[in-house]
């Protein structure tokens, strides 16, 4: 960090604390990041104002009264809300409970006294205060005067924050923490505007009590109360806080008022501190108590929580209603409570481990000052040992501090995991650390402990009896001065055994003395002082008699010594002097004797050296007579060793020499003999080998090889051998050498060869003699496999049958017996020449080809039998295949070409000529050719399979026809036109019903008449739509079921009676319309006629009227004939007769059960004709 302007860098006090760090050698809590807002600066100078305060440097501090002030309050305050919004809620600490409450009370404490009386809504510390109106509202409850809230309504977010803060610093005292861009922004920093209005609670306290006191009633509700008490609560310890909701709880009604009890029980607990006692142990049992309460206590965590659950969810106890805010502040007790439940059990385990390590440290500490001290007697040394024993070994104390050790070790792992502190962390690590390297030394220096004291035990039992038998053989000894010399020599003979216990005694003593305390080393020094003193004026005395015991050890040694220098000289002029028979097994080993010779001269000179150093201190102490003897004895020794030493090296130089050309004769001999042996084996095995196997061949070539090799070696060898015999003739000291047996060895190997000659060529003939009938049988033999392989091949040949069955039946039909009886007779020939020993195997190959031949042709048949059937079954396969695809194409078109159509080319393919007869005739032949197999043959089963899949074919068939004949989309335009021609005779023919029932007159004829002319018009294209139903009918029946075409021809056949029942409907109703037109035509007649007759005579009127009133058609007309044979001529009426007598003619024509109705019609016509007269 650079510092250019002391009064801006240092202004945010990010800087300062890295200033203090440096200096301090300490980490410092530090509020910095992009931007460093006022309260952060603030909060940074507070932190170095109270660590200089600290370290009592008051002459910084003291000028800075108003500034420490600012600096407090907002750390106070900070504090309470920091590790609400830091850190998450399962690693709080109790207190970060009472920050939360603090927190939601000092939200309740801004909603009741700012938004409740003016009307705004403050839900948090961010957002809710970014227009600045929420700390205008503060302001305003504190002193209303100074707010114009109207105007502040109409005034921009950062105006508003900007008057806020100066009217909080000039008129409340409150002091500037926060710039309006630090709130105007997205996401404010609640920490920061906490801290800033927890400043106006803090100095205007009664604010919000004077603003409800005129409100409050005698009804105000639990929640309302809880809220007051809240306020007083923020402004209180945490003491007072938990006091205040044991009290609260407690007024609840069962079981929420136990369960709040318990709530405060587990708070209480949670944030009980440890007491810290002087001895490790006792801390260690406190805690373990206090650990096993609070486990009784929270293990109900669950079952209280599932109780308060059930509450929380209806909101009541047995119907009362629970105060909201109250039950949303337990449930978040609850949550911290099981939460932090699990963090506090961990780390009182780890506590009540970590004290418990440390009492054993302690305990270890103590033991050890008490075993490293200045010891007493041994009998206090055993008791510590006893001790240390007992302590260590009997009570396992390394086993019960190193189990301890590992329980800690997984417990402190475990807290740390959970705790997720890092400055937790370094500490427990710091711990574990320290305690480590702490209990590798103690240990190092208390597994020490036993072997000193067993040492300072050791050194008192040897003090102790060298002392106590010094003493006795002193007194001893100073007794034998007295005596004659001879006793004297014998008694001091073992002087050197005490000269050691004395070493011992000083030894042990001295020790004692450096280990023992003041005491026990003075009592040690004044013995060892009065016996060192005798043993020195004795040994003056005697000490010459020490050196008896070595006179008689040196002449032991001197004849020990002789003795070894004349055995080595006799013997190894034994090995120089004797004859030896050339060969390499005799020169190694000379040579081997030799060399131990070589190796052992310079011994043999050493310790003649000795010796003679030895008998010149024993000649001194020995009579001239025996020392004359030595000296003789000595000269001997020197001359037999010149000697050795004068022959054994030439010797040896020689034999080293001829030892190579030996070895390389005795290998040349030794690799003679193994090809020698090598033949001797290709022989047997060639003698055992039928002469055109490659075996044979092989062996053959190898014999000859062997054969040059022999012949090659045999010259080495004698050439090898003649060389070593002019070696040994030429040489001085190999002359006594004999080499009869190398002359002897090299004629055995020339023996040897040439029988090994004479074998091989008469074997060589035996062979050419055999080898004609042996190449006529393998001739035979490779002719008889090929065509059994050819054969065999062929019948386990996989590929297209048909083409398998053409070859297979052209192979087989060649196949020639003459090819066997060839090899039978070549086997016979080479069996005449055999030894009885091939005859056996010959045999067994001939027998073995035989019987392959006789599987061959048994084989055969039934391989072509298999072949024909598997030709027919994939030719019936693929006809069924075809008539599947088929069926499958059909299926497909269906939709898209109609019913009709493939139904038609159905009946095609499938017809007689069609493919699955094909598959008939096919399995036909199939089943006649499984029939010729075995019974046993899987391939007879074909016939089922195909059999099987012809059924499936035909019902797969059958179906695919059944769903074409019942597919309803050939019928689609039958139907539509049937159902059309049937609606429309319906619906004509009902309207022929009606014409015919209802009256006709003269004001509907012609409408009538034109509906009955279109009907009939209609009819005659109908007639055409029938006939095409008909014709199409007579092809749809062909390709639809029985019941169909029955059902279809019964509906077309009645409705065909319908349109006949509607045509002669059509007749009657055109007839009828004709006669009512004639009718009318008669009226204009008659009414004419009595126009004319108007003038007629009232009789005739009458006589008509009369005619006219007759009640039925006879009587009428037997008044008409009267009247015309009464009335005079007239035309006019006699015209008028006429053809009224031809209408009542029409009339009765027609059948009777239509005269009423022309009966009607005719009264209707008289009347009318009244009416005109």
């Amino acid at each position: 960090m650079v510092v250019d302007d002391l009064f801006e860098d240092m202004k945010d006090g990010v800087k300062l604390l890295a200033l203090l760090e440096v200096l301090s050698e300490q980490k410092l809590p530090c509020e910095q990041g992009r931007r460093v807002k006022r309260i952060h600066a603030v909060a940074n100078i507070g932190t170095a104002l109270k660590f200089l305060e600290g370290r009592k440097i008051e002459e910084l501090t003291s000028n800075l009264p108003q500034l420490q002030s600012l600096s407090s309050s907002a750390s106070s305050v900070d504090s309470m809300v920091s590790t609400e919004t830091a850190s998450p809620p399962s690693k709080r600490k109790v207190t970060t409970k009472i920050q939360g409450n603090a927190k939601k009370t000092l939200l309740k404490w801004v909603q009741h006294t700012a938004g409740k009386q003016i009307g705004i809504e403050v839900k948090d510390f961010g957002k809710s205060w970014r227009t600045g109106l929420a700390f205008h509202s503060v302001i305003h409850a504190i002193r209303p005067e100074l707010v114009d809230l109207e105007k502040v309504k109409s005034r921009s977010n950062r105006e508003n924050l900007e008057d806020a803060f100066t009217i909080a610093e000039t008129q409340l005292g409150i002091p500037r923490l926060l710039d309006p861009e630090d709130v105007d922004v997205d996401k404010p920093d609640e920490k920061s505007i906490m801290t800033y209005v927890a400043q106006f609670l803090t100095q205007y306290p009664d604010t919000h009590g004077a603003g409800c006191d005129g409100q409050e009633t005698e009804d105000e509700s639990v929640t309302q109360k809880k809220g007051d008490y809240c306020f007083k609560v923020l402004l209180g310890s945490a003491n007072g806080l938990f006091d205040w909701h044991i009290q609260l709880d407690k007024s609840l009604p069962a079981p929420l008022g136990t369960i709040g009890a318990w709530l405060y029980r587990a708070e209480v607990a949670l944030r009980e501190e440890i007491t810290i006692q002087q001895v490790h142990e006792e801390t260690a049992n406190t805690i373990q108590r206090k650990l096993e309460q609070h486990k009784d206590l929270l293990q109900n965590t669950d079952a209280h929580k599932r109780a308060f659950h059930e509450i929380y969810q209806t909101r009541s106890v047995n119907g009362i209603p629970m105060p909201p805010d109250q039950l949303e502040d337990m449930a978040e007790r609850f949550h911290f409570v099981s939460s932090a439940s699990e963090l506090h059990l961990m780390k009182m385990e780890f506590l009540e481990l970590k004290y418990r390590l440390l009492s054993l440290l302690v305990l270890a500490e103590s033991k050890l000052k008490s075993w490293i001290i200045k010891y007493g007697r041994r009998e206090s040394v055993e008791l510590l040992l006893q001790n240390y024993i007992s302590f260590i070994e009997n009570s396992k104390f390394f086993e019960q501090y190193e189990v301890t050790y590992q329980i800690l070790k997984q417990t402190a792992e475990m807290y740390v995991k959970a705790d997720g502190s890092v400055e937790e962390a370094e500490n427990v690590m710091k711990f574990m650390n320290e305690t480590t390297a702490q209990w590798r030394n103690l240990s190092v220096e208390v597994r020490s402990v036993r072997s000193m004291l067993e040492e300072v035990i050791s050194n008192w039992d040897r003090y102790g009896d060298t002392v106590a038998s010094l003493q006795a053989w002193l007194e001893d000894a100073e007794k034998m001065l007295s005596q004659s010399e001879n006793a004297k020599k014998d008694f001091f003979r073992n002087l050197p055994h005490w000269i050691q216990q004395h070493t011992a005694m000083n030894d042990a003593g001295n020790f004692l003395i450096e280990t023992c305390d003041e005491i026990v080393s003075r009592d040690l020094k004044q013995q060892l002082l009065l016996l060192n003193g005798r043993w020195r004026e004795l040994f003056m005395e005697v000490k010459q008699y020490a050196r008896a015991d070595e006179v008689d050890r040196m002449k032991k040694e001197y004849i020990d010594y002789t003795t070894t220098l004349s055995g080595f000289a006799t013997e190894a002029h034994r090995k120089l002097s004797e004859p030896l028979d050339v060969s390499l097994i005799n020169v190694k080993l000379l040579i081997q004797d030799l060399e131990d010779i070589e190796k052992r001269v310079p011994v043999m000179d050493a310790q003649y050296k000795m010796i003679t150093k030895t008998a010149h201190l024993i000649a001194k102490e020995s009579p001239q007579e025996e020392a004359n003897e030595m000296f003789t004895t000595m000269s001997r020794l020197k001359e037999q060793l010149s000697k050795v030493k004068e022959c054994y090296s030439p010797l040896l130089s020689e034999a080293q020499q001829l030892s190579v050309p030996l070895e390389e004769l005795e290998t040349q001999i030794t690799s003679f003999y193994d090809s020698l042996g090598k033949i001797n084996e290709i022989m047997s095995v060639l003698e055992h080998e039928a002469q055109s196997s490659s075996l044979f061949k092989q062996k053959h070539q190898e014999l000859l090889v062997c054969q040059e090799s022999c012949k090659k070696i045999l010259a080495l060898v004698e050439k090898g051998s003649q060389s070593v015999q002019k070696l040994v003739t030429l040489s001085p000291v190999l002359k006594n050498w004999d080499h009869t047996k190398l002359q002897r060895q090299t004629a055995d190997v020339r023996h040897a060869f040439q029988n090994m000659i004479k074998k091989t060529g008469e074997w060589k003939k035996h062979v050419e003699a055999n080898s004609r009938l042996m190449k006529k049988f393998e001739e035979s033999r490779a002719e008889l496999e090929k065509v059994l392989r050819v054969a065999q091949e062929g019948l386990e040949e996989k590929g297209d049958p048909e083409e398998l069955l053409r070859k297979h039946t052209e192979f087989f039909s060649q196949l020639d017996q003459r090819v066997l009886n060839a090899f039978l007779k070549a086997c016979d020939e080479l069996t005449d020449i055999l030894p009885e020993q091939e005859q056996q195997g010959l045999q067994e190959a001939v027998r073995k080809l035989h019987k392959q031949w006789k599987d061959l042709q048994g084989e055969a048949p039934y391989h072509l039998l298999h072949l024909k059937i598997a030709v027919e079954k994939n030719r019936f396969s693929a006809a069924v295949e075809e008539c599947r695809a088929e069926l499958e194409r059909e299926t497909k078109l269906v939709p898209q070409e109609g019913s009709e159509k493939i139904i038609k080319e159905h009946r095609v393919f499938f017809s007689d000529k069609g493919p699955h007869h094909l598959c008939e005739k096919r399995l036909q032949l199939i089943e006649e050719l499984c029939v010729k197999l075995p019974v046993r043959d899987p391939v007879r089963d074909t016939s089922g399979a195909c059999h099987m899949a012809l059924k499936e074919l035909k019902a797969s068939i059958d179906s695919t026809y059944m769903m074409l004949i019942d597919d309803p989309d050939k019928w689609k335009d039958y139907t539509s036109r049937f159902s059309e021609f049937s609606s429309w005779v319906s619906a004509k023919e009902a309207g022929l019903k009606k014409i015919k029932d209802e009256a006709i007159n003269s004001a509907n004829h012609d409408e009538v008449k034109h509906v009955v002319d279109e009907i009939r018009n209609d009819i005659t294209k109908r007639g055409e739509t029938l006939s095409w139903l008909k014709s199409r009918l007579k092809h749809l029946i062909d390709v639809s079921s029985e019941n169909e075409a029955q059902k279809r021809g019964d509906e077309l056949a009645e409705l065909s009676s319908s349109f006949k029942a509607l045509v002669a409907l059509l007749s009657e109703v055109e007839k009828m319309l004709s006669n009512f037109g004639e009718c009318v035509q008669y009226k204009e007649i008659v009414k004419s006629s009595l126009e004319e007759l108007m003038d007629g005579s009232q009789e005739s009127q009458e006589q008509a009227e009369k005619i006219l009133d007759t009640e039925n058609l006879f009587e009428a007309q037997q008044l008409l004939l009267h009247h015309q044979v009464e009335s005079p001529p007239y035309s006019p009426q006699h015209t008028l007769m006429r053809d009224g007598e031809q209408v009542l003619r029409l009339a009765m024509e027609k059948e009777k059960e239509k005269e009423r109705e022309l009966v009607g019609w005719f009264q209707v016509l008289g009347n009318s004709v009244l009416r005109s007269f």
